[in-house]
């Protein structure tokens, strides 16, 4: 592989069984230097989503909490199955630390939503769950390709 001259390779991933593309995919998270936070996160896929295996368009993300803390609203998301391009929107102004993300299974997220500066309305917190969207890639997949791969569970 060539590579960049300021690119460094750390490892190489092998396998003793041979996967199919179809049952896997690579998530990469970087770490800061104490090792606790993630800095960075990004997933590879090694086919096109509609082709893996284990993606339920039932996956459910739930908030399993949310709270108001002077402008912003911190929300506690999780998931039961593996979720692709999860997107996060809501009529309230206002931007999300993170709205564009995928999660494995049984895993939580906390998300910060800020309200716009301009916005000077008493948002509460109903309002805000009420226009929430949450999606998935999966929801919009051909319903046979999520169907036949639901016999892979990832969890």
């Amino acid at each position: 592989i060539k590579m960049h001259p300021t690119t460094i390779e750390y490892f190489n991933i092998t396998t003793q069984t041979k996967l199919a593309e179809s049952d896997y995919i690579l998530s990469v998270s970087i770490l800061n230097d104490e090792g606790r936070k993630v800095m960075n996160q990004n997933i590879a896929l090694m086919v096109p989503p509609v082709l893996l295996s284990f993606l339920r368009s039932d996956a459910r993300i739930t908030i399993e909490s949310a709270s108001i803390q002077n402008r912003y609203i911190l929300l506690t998301l999780k998931t039961d199955h593996t979720a692709l391009f999860i997107n996060l929107s809501t009529s309230v102004e206002g931007d999300f630390s993170d709205n564009a993300f995928s999660m494995s299974c049984d895993t939580k997220k906390i998300v910060k939503f800020a309200f716009s500066r301009c916005c000077n309305l008493q948002i509460d917190l109903n309002s805000f769950l009420t226009s929430l969207r949450i999606e998935h890639v999966a929801m919009y997949l051909p319903k046979e390709s999520n169907d036949l791969g639901s016999q892979i569970d990832m969890c």
